[in-house]
């Protein structure tokens, strides 16, 4: 069986395929085209530009209370929980 499905996917009559042995899984999706690939990564950059920008708005205003370093943290941690 797995010398007839190694030669429809070397003959590309199931295209995209991969067979990992190990696990005894044969993966038939397609590939994505790169535009696909593009906007997934550039949807991932903007959510993590978007927490960045939390963490910065919320930890600036309280490096600046004057406040001990372990007060400090734990208000920051209550301002992230919070959200």
């Amino acid at each position: 069986m797995e010398s007839f499905l190694c030669n429809m996917i070397l003959s590309r009559a199931i295209p995209d395929a991969r067979i990992h042995r190990p696990s005894r899984i044969v993966n038939m999706q397609a590939r994505k085209a790169n535009i696909e690939q593009l906007d997934q990564w550039a949807s991932s950059v903007r959510k993590l530009t978007g927490i960045l920008n939390k963490v910065i708005d919320s930890l600036v205003p309280l490096l600046f209370t004057g406040k001990k370093p372990r007060k400090l943290l734990h208000e920051y941690v209550n301002v992230l929980v919070g959200d």
